[in-house]
C-alpha cells in the first residue's frame, strides 16, 4: 500500500486551496487528525465538511474512515516520521541519547548562526508593542503558548491561539501599535501565511520565528530565521521545536533587560499570585 503521507506530500501542489488547508493540518499532526471527527477536522482546517470528504477522495480514499485507516497504516511503520537518527529496533539506550543529541545539535546551530542585530530589532519591537498575539499551528502551537507565559510574566499583555479562525478574528481587531508573533517551522503553512496577509493589510507589524527564505520570512516585518533541524518532508519537528523555544527565551530575556527596573518586583508579584496553587513544603 502506498504510504499516504508520502502521497499527500507529492500531490500537495495539485490540491485546491481549501483541500490544501486540510492537507497541512494532517501533515502538521497526523496522530491528532486520527482522533478528530469530521466536524472538528473541518472546523480546525477552516473548511466545510464536504471539502474534507473531497480531500479524502482526491487521495483515492472512499471517505474519511478509509482515509484514517490508511493514515494509521502509514504511521504504523512510522519510525522515519519520528526522528532521522532513530532506527527500527533501537532500545532506550540507543534512541534516548540520539534524540537528546539532536536537540543539542539544533541549539548549537542556532548559537553558531545567532544574528544579534536582528534579535535586538525584534526585542525593540516586542518591548514597544501595546499587546502581543502569538500564533502557531501543530507543533508550533505549544511554542506560541510558551511565549505567552514568558511575556505575561514580564507585564506584556499577550494571548496565544492555535485556532486559525479565532486568530483571524483577533487579528482583525488589532491596532497598529500591537504585534503579531507567528511561529512556523516551515514558513509555508497556509493559514499562517493568510494570517500574516491579514495583519499586513491592517498595518499590524509581524515578528516571525520561521525557516530562512520562506514565504513567511518574506512577509514578516522582522524574521528570526532558524533552519529546520529535520527534513520537514519526512520527520516530525522535534529538535526544531527546542530551537524555537530557546529563541523565545532569548527574546524574553532581551525584553526583561530593556524594561524598567521594577522587573524583579513584578516577577515576585507573579510568583505570589500562583503560590496558592501549590502544596506547602513539609
Amino acid at each position: 500500500m502506498t504510504n499516504l503521507l508520502a502521497l499527500l506530500r507529492s500531490r500537495a501542489d495539485a490540491l485546491s486551496k481549501r483541500e490544501a488547508a486540510v492537507a497541512l493540518l494532517v501533515l502538521a499532526d497526523p496522530q491528532r487528525v486520527l482522533r478528530l471527527p469530521l466536524d472538528k477536522l473541518a472546523a480546525e482546517a477552516g473548511v466545510s465538511q464536504p471539502t474534507v470528504i473531497r480531500f479524502c477522495r482526491s487521495l483515492g480514499c472512499d471517505g474519511l474512515r478509509d482515509f484514517k485507516l490508511r493514515l494509521a497504516a502509514s504511521l504504523a511503520g512510522g519510525v522515519p516520521y519520528v526522528h532521522a537518527d532513530v532506527a527500527q529496533g533501537d532500545g532506550a539506550l540507543a534512541y534516548g541519547p540520539k534524540v537528546i543529541g539532536a536537540a543539542i545539535a539544533a541549539l548549537h546551530a542556532v548559537r553558531d548562526k545567532f544574528d544579534a542585530a536582528t534579535v535586538e530589532r525584534a526585542v525593540e519591537l516586542l518591548a514597544s508593542s501595546r499587546q502581543l498575539l502569538l500564533f502557531g499551528m501543530g507543533g508550533s502551537g505549544p511554542v506560541a503558548l510558551d511565549a505567552q507565559h514568558k511575556f505575561v510574566r514580564l507585564d506584556c499583555p499577550a494571548s496565544s491561539t492555535s485556532d486559525p479562525l479565532m486568530a483571524r478574528m483577533m487579528v482583525s481587531v488589532m491596532a497598529t501599535t500591537d504585534l503579531l508573533l507567528l511561529v512556523s517551522n516551515t514558513g509555508r503553512t497556509i493559514p499562517t501565511l493568510e494570517l500574516a496577509e491579514l495583519a499586513r493589510a491592517g498595518g499590524v507589524k509581524i515578528l516571525a520565528l520561521t525557516a530562512p527564505h520562506s514565504p513567511l520570512a518574506a512577509a514578516a516585518t522582522i524574521a528570526l530565521e532558524i533552519e529546520p533541524a529535520e527534513d520537514v518532508d519526512l520527520y516530525t519537528p522535534m529538535a526544531s521545536r527546542i530551537a524555537h523555544l530557546a529563541m523565545i527565551d532569548v527574546l524574553a530575556t532581551g525584553v526583561a533587560l530593556r524594561r524598567d527596573t521594577d522587573g524583579p518586583a513584578r516577577l515576585m508579584r507573579v510568583k505570589d499570585a500562583v503560590r496558592s496553587t501549590r502544596t506547602l513544603d513539609r
